[in-house]
């Protein structure tokens, strides 16, 4: 039996929603409630990562020249790294057209 159900990822948002009309979103994925909780837990490792990123926006006194050479786009990197787990995640559990759209659009 498929435990599958479809949900609605808006990457931008981090929303999985079971239902269309309740908002927009960007992609259509099939996927176990353990599968979609996984993609809600990758979501909650970028907003750290994310956080992170904004708090050295907010430092001053931590300017990009001041941190040791090959540190200085860690962050940046690890952030972008979430992202690249989240549209992979997504793309394993897509439906056919949402496989086509993160295709043209080059992410992985």
């Amino acid at each position: 039996m498929d435990n599958k159900h479809t949900y609605y990822v808006s990457v931008g948002s981090q929303e999985i929603l079971d239902n269309a009309e309740t908002a927009n979103f960007d992609f259509e994925i099939r996927a176990t409630l353990d599968e979609a909780q996984e993609l809600m837990e990758l979501f909650a490792e970028a907003e750290d990562k994310d956080e992170e990123l904004i708090s050295r926006a907010a430092t001053p006194y931590e300017s990009f020249e001041e941190i040791p050479a090959g540190k200085q786009d860690i962050r940046n990197d690890a952030y972008d790294d979430k992202l690249q787990d989240i549209y992979r995640l997504i793309y394993r559990y897509a439906v056919p057209e949402t496989k086509d759209h993160i295709e043209k659009m080059g992410v992985l």
